[in-house]
């Protein structure tokens, strides 16, 4: 009990300091100009933007490179925000920005990045984060852990640092490999999730070699994510390759849910069940479509949109999984028991 305790703490630090420091830098976007889109490390501009900025309208500049501004090339991110911070917020620039073959110019005037702006971007970003790592924690301190209640913990502590370090991925850039380390992971924890939870599935040797297979395929991904972190092109045909991956990985979470829920059992298992499975739907089904979306045009859907429903299904991951005190075996509905 005493170990369960001390990681749940530990884990619970780490997620409070890494808040702590995405929400202080990010506090700073506040009343400075910006170019009016959104540029990575890599000047990569980002799959993400607010209704009335007229630069990410439709997501044309989703996934372009940033090759010069005013003439003189970028160097990376922080050095264009820089520039752009410099002038007051209006001043038009002149962008030279490429997307494969094509190179073309676009002149767009700053915005200033106004108190709405950071509640809806980072706001979300930090409200997933929160709720999704205090649900986390609370599984691991739990005096009972199920196989099942186990399985949500890295799906819940790797969506709550992909939602935090989220905040810094527009600069000043802290936490970018995270980031992408956890994109590449998501997918394999959800998988993993959608095979055990709330009841794991079939036999047990399938399904641990099921998720080996998962989260090898993450880590295989993760690393080649890492190698071309800071080449333009290459970066976006692997963070599509891994929002494709987020996407699938959330419908199979979804029809795991509702198979569940719709087989006859006990009424108890059969209320909790269907909470997970309108969680999922509710919550998982727009992070599905962004996603896939977003694969399917080039990068061209907004994915911070994703961050405005993925607490709840946390939410409900918690209720099924943290039922009340000696409660935490998983819900037995309709299917055998492992040997």
């Amino acid at each position: 009990m005493r170990h369960r305790i001390l990681a749940a703490g530990a884990v619970a630090t780490l997620l409070a300091v890494l808040a702590t420091a995405a929400l202080v830098e990010a506090s700073s976007w506040i009343g400075r100009p910006f170019p009016g889109f959104l540029v990575l490390a890599n000047r990569v501009v980002a799959s993400a933007a607010l209704p009335g900025w007229p630069a990410s309208r439709g997501g044309v500049l989703f996934q372009h490179e940033v090759l010069a501004v005013e003439g003189d090339p970028v160097a990376d991110g922080a050095s264009l925000r820089a520039r752009v911070a410099a002038r007051p917020s209006g001043s038009a620039f002149d962008y030279r920005l490429r997307r494969d073959a094509r190179v073309f110019e676009r002149r767009i005037e700053s915005r200033r990045f106004e108190v709405a702006d950071f509640l809806w971007l980072f706001g979300s970003y930090f409200l997933n984060g929160v709720v999704l790592g205090a649900c986390g924690v609370a599984i691991l301190a739990q005096r009972k852990r199920s196989e099942a209640a186990w399985s949500a913990v890295p799906l819940l502590l790797a969506g709550s640092v992909w939602g935090l370090t989220a905040m810094d991925l527009y600069g000043p850039y802290r936490f970018f490999r995270l980031h992408a380390l956890c994109e590449a992971v998501l997918p394999a924890a959800a998988l993993h999730f959608a095979w055990t939870f709330p009841s794991p599935l079939g036999s047990a040797t399938l399904r641990r070699r099921f998720i080996r297979a998962g989260y090898l395929a993450a880590l295989v991904l993760a690393a080649v994510y890492e190698l071309v972190l800071y080449r333009p092109e290459a970066y976006t045909a692997v963070h599509l390759a891994a929002t494709s991956a987020l996407g699938l990985s959330m419908l199979a979470v979804i029809a795991a849910q509702v198979a569940r829920a719709v087989r006859p059992g006990p009424a108890q298992a059969r209320q909790q069940l269907r909470i997970l499975a309108w969680g999922a739907v509710l919550a998982l089904l727009p992070i599905a479509g962004l996603t896939l979306a977003d694969a399917i045009t080039g990068g061209r859907a907004a994915q911070n949109a994703v961050g405005f429903t993925a607490f709840w299904f946390a939410l409900a991951i918690r209720h099924a999984a943290l039922r009340g005190p000696g409660r935490a075996e998983p819900l037995r509905h309709g299917s055998r028991q492992d040997p």
